[in-house]
């Protein structure tokens, strides 16, 4: 079975408002879309590859798995 529209909300939960840094790594290929803008491309996130950022201001962000399994996602957030 397929788990879909899961949130996570890292932000305003912690009191921050941007990300400032952050790291996200998946057990599966999935797609990652930075920013809430409709432009915005995804970029791919290859199965156990990472992306990480410092030094950025991102408010929003957005994870497809298109792969047929479940993603086990890891990620770290910091900001102020």
């Amino acid at each position: 079975t397929a788990i879909t529209d899961q949130s996570i909300l890292a932000l305003g939960t912690q009191g921050l408002t941007t990300s400032t840094a952050l790291l996200i790594t998946s057990n599966q290929n999935v797609s990652v879309t930075y920013g809430a803008a409709a432009s915005n491309a995804p970029v791919n996130l290859d199965a156990n590859g990472v992306h990480c950022m410092s030094g950025t201001s991102i408010t929003a962000l957005a994870i497809s798995n298109s792969s047929g399994v479940t993603a086990l996602i890891t990620y770290f957030i910091a900001g102020s």
